[in-house]
Formats: structure tokens, sequence, C-alpha cells
């Protein structure tokens, strides 16, 4: 006897969405993320601007079990579309609808910088500052070598992604605006200088290679915001001793 072919046909019936019947627009990388990982932005996007988060809210509203919950919470911090400080009295959150892009409502230009050619080193520097559009002030200073680029070197020298105990990758190198702003906060704090922070984040990949524990990389923002780069402050990558007065570095 022949196959039967089935043949399906699906038809929708979409729900009006205008003023009477309140929608949201979900953006199309959040499908990327897995199923806890999805409802849980989805019950936090939903909301309005005036909407304070609170964890144990959402956790509440989905009802998953609480490991299921703080595993998949804990993943969206570390992908970049949740990022949590503490504050007196509380958290403060930002939540992001695309960690590919960045956005501003109502800014200014104040402070703004740009540099001709492909890097900082060499380039002419430009500052702008607009004051409620009355006035523009233009400083050019001509061969400097600013922190965009060290943020460059930074960026080139970071792991692209990290990798959790049952192998599944996930992204470091995410919300690079915001990246490259708390970078330049570092350099500006005078905690280290870029050559030692650079020198830190080699002597750290190599001890969690050396010691089998690269899976536990931060995400570069995060790793940032909580100056990881300190605990490795003043140490160097040492040689391999092999013998016969023959050092590997």
């Amino acid at each position: 006897m022949g196959q039967t072919l089935k043949r399906n046909r699906t038809t929708f019936q979409r729900c009006p969405k205008d003023g009477q019947h309140p929608f949201f627009r979900l953006p199309a990388t959040l499908l990327k993320l897995d199923g806890y990982q999805l409802a849980i932005m989805v019950q936090i996007l939903s909301n309005n601007d005036e909407w304070n988060l609170v964890q144990a809210e959402i956790r509440d509203r989905l009802g998953f079990p609480r490991e299921k919950f703080r595993s998949a919470w804990k993943s969206l911090i570390d992908l970049g579309y949740i990022q949590v400080r503490r504050i007196q009295g509380g958290y403060d959150y930002t939540v992001y609808e695309d960690i590919n892009s960045t956005s501003t409502v109502y800014g200014n230009c104040e402070g703004f910088t740009y540099t001709t050619g492909t890097t900082c080193k060499g380039g002419i520097l430009t500052t702008i500052n607009n004051n409620n559009n009355n006035s523009i002030e233009v400083t050019t200073t001509a061969g400097s070598t600013c922190q965009e680029s060290r943020f460059d070197e930074l960026l080139k020298l970071y792991p692209d992604e990290g990798r959790t105990k049952d192998g599944t990758t996930y992204p470091l190198k995410s919300n690079l605006d915001e990246c490259r702003k708390a970078y330049i906060e570092c350099l500006n704090s005078g905690e280290m200088t870029h050559d030692e922070i650079i020198t830190a984040l080699r002597v750290e990949l190599n001890d969690k290679k050396m010691r089998g524990r690269s899976q536990y990389q931060k995400g570069l923002f995060k790793w940032l915001n909580l100056r990881e780069f300190k605990q490795y402050k003043g140490m160097r990558i040492e040689p391999v001793d092999l013998g016969y007065g023959l050092n590997l570095e």
C-alpha cells in the first residue's frame, strides 16, 4: 500500500492591536532564549516603564521550581539582558530588550567624542558640547591616544563566549557601548592602568585555564563593573621550568 502524505493547514486568529487592545512588541532575538529565560523576559517586559522590578514577584507569577528560576535568572544576567546593582535599601535594575542594540530617550550629545581614522591612535580627537542647541564648542587635539583604542585592545583579548557545566555556551561580549563606558570609568578611577588591567586579564585567563575553570568566566560588562581584574593586580604569568636551564613562558 502507498504511504499517505498528510498536509497540515493552520489558521491564525489574530487579536486586535490598538489602543483598546493593548499589546507590546517582542524582539525576535528573545526567541533564541530557552523557555524559562523567555518566560521571565516576557513577564518583565510586559509591564510599563513606571513599574519596579522585584525578582520574587516574577518568580511567584511564573511558579517555576526555585532552582530552575534561579538558574534562568542568573543566565539572563550573564547574557546581559538584566543588569543589577545593589543600592541602599534595594537593587537598581536595567533591563535590555535587545542586548545587541542601545538607545536613549531625550538624550543630549554633550561630551560626544569621535576621531578620524580607524583607531584613536594618531587621530584627531574632537569634542562637541551641545547645551540645549544654544552653543557648540569644538576642541581639536592632534595625535591623541584615547581610551577607546585601549578598550579595543581589551575587547580583542577578552574571550568571546563562556561555557556552563553542561557544555552550553553563552556570549561574553554584549552591550558593547555600556562595556566601553564602564571601561573608561575604570581607567578614569585611577585604580589600575590600562597595561595593568591587560596583564591582569592575561593572568586570570591563564590561571583559569590551568585550573580547568574557564567555564566560570563572567560577561565583560559584569567583569568590568565588579572590577574582577583587581584580584590579579601585580601578578604575572610565571614561566614553566622545563629543566636543563629552559623556561617556557
